[in-house]
């Protein structure tokens, strides 16, 4: 009887001993899931955080002289460079890993748990290119933002200076402007024009137009002055951005007969609401007899070509002519003078009142109507042509990017980046 209760008592210690080696295998199993889980879980991590640091390296090597002398946050490079960096950045780390998931040495042969190993790395930059004219748009808008441009216009002195004339006459430079082949709109952007917001308003808005007006007039010189402290290879750059021809004299006379055109017009219609001076304008022209209408249109024509030949001399010493003319800005005020030919003396005559607008805010109007992409495309032509000149002579702002995408793949997880400024 002994001899059965023993072996019950036996029995029973076996299966506690299957029960608890079962109990124990599933602990270590679970264990190890877990573990794996775990390891899983910190590789990712571990490969996220990497190539997230890897993307901000590539975009710390930006062009401080274009961020300097321009606001554009960029980096040079092709896919092929920046793959190469991101695989050296990517494997730099894996290799390696971590010390603490290297077990507990320090040592070089201890075992890497994560066991990381890039297989494949895909870049795009093309989306991110400089001379994108949307991105390049947002790029200028946020230098306006951070005030990267507080130095004020200067205004020439040196008259010679200001009739300078420089022709771009290098094939190999033309071809490779971001503007080349681009024709451009042959009429004035009048886009809202009819709903143009006051003046404090503009100055205020950093969208659309109205910050690309401002962009251009603080970078960038004109025929009476802007940002003189770069070195640039036009003088009337604002002017190459309205015309878009390759020869300094020639764009500043494209934009003086514009502004010729604007002042005729604009007399004539200050000239027509004057009665006293279309008072005069018929009594003079009476004296010829029949011929008085014929006359009296030519001395119309007369007027407001001396008034807008005069207005055109005061913009070119510097001085302001107002938009809107009335009596006390009218500066040719004598018909007889006039037909008699003193004001063509040489000398430019000031009326009474010399408020008004300066050559800058007539080029503002003038920039506000012009076309976005032939605007756009042509500072882009500058900056390039300048950085030519004065950086280093193989420079092409579409080898510039202000960002890039990546993907890649490790231990089949597969990872998407997108990094801008």
């Amino acid at each position: 009887m002994f001899h059965r209760i023993d072996l019950i008592i036996s029995n029973r210690k076996g299966a506690v001993a299957v029960l608890l080696m079962c109990i124990m295998s599933s602990f270590i199993f679970i264990t190890c899931v877990l573990v794996a889980a775990s390891v899983s879980a910190a590789g990712k991590s571990y490969a996220d955080a990497t190539f997230q640091m890897a993307g901000k390296s590539i975009l710390s090597e930006y062009d401080r002289k274009l961020l300097h002398e321009y606001g554009l946050m960029c980096f040079r490079g092709t896919e092929n460079e920046v793959t190469d960096k991101l695989t050296f950045y990517a494997n730099g780390s894996f290799e390696g890993n971590s010390p603490m998931f290297r077990g507990l040495s320090n040592q070089r042969n201890s075992t890497d748990l994560l066991k990381l190993k890039l297989q494949d790395i895909d870049v795009n930059l093309k989306e991110y290119s400089m001379i994108n004219v949307d991105l390049y748009e947002k790029q200028i808008k946020e230098a306006l933002k951070m005030k990267l441009f507080e130095k004020k216009a200067q205004v020439k002195e040196d008259d010679a200076e200001k009739k300078e004339s420089r022709t771009l006459r290098n094939r190999i430079i033309i071809d490779s402007l971001p503007s080349a082949g681009y024709k451009g709109s042959i009429f004035p952007d009048l886009t809202d024009a009819a709903n143009i917001p006051g003046w404090e308003e503009i100055c205020n808005s950093l969208t659309g137009r109205f910050a690309r007006c401002e962009y251009a007039l603080r970078i960038f010189k004109h025929a009476n002055g802007g940002n003189l402290d770069k070195e640039t290879f036009f003088s009337n750059e604002i002017e190459y951005i309205l015309e878009g021809k390759l020869n300094d004299r020639a764009n500043y006379r494209r934009v003086k007969t514009k502004l010729i055109a604007v002042r005729f017009a604009l007399n004539a219609i200050y000239l027509i609401s004057d009665k006293g001076k279309m008072a005069m304008i018929t009594e003079e022209a009476a004296l010829t007899g029949p011929a008085a209408p014929a006359v009296e249109a030519a001395l119309f024509a007369l007027w407001v070509g001396a008034e807008t030949d005069n207005d055109i001399d005061l913009l070119e010493n510097g001085e302001n002519v107002a938009m809107i003319k009335k009596m006390s800005n009218w500066a040719l005020n004598d018909l007889v003078d006039i037909i008699d030919g003193i004001s063509s003396s040489g000398k430019a005559v000031k009326p009474a009142d010399t408020s008004g607008q300066s050559y800058k805010d007539y080029l503002r109007v003038l920039l506000y109507l012009e076309d976005r992409e032939s605007m756009l495309l042509r500072m882009m032509d500058l900056t390039q042509i300048n950085m030519k000149g004065t950086y280093y002579r193989d420079f092409l702002l579409k080898e510039h990017y202000a960002g890039f995408r990546f993907s890649t793949d490790i231990k089949g997880d597969s990872f998407s980046y997108v990094e801008q400024y």
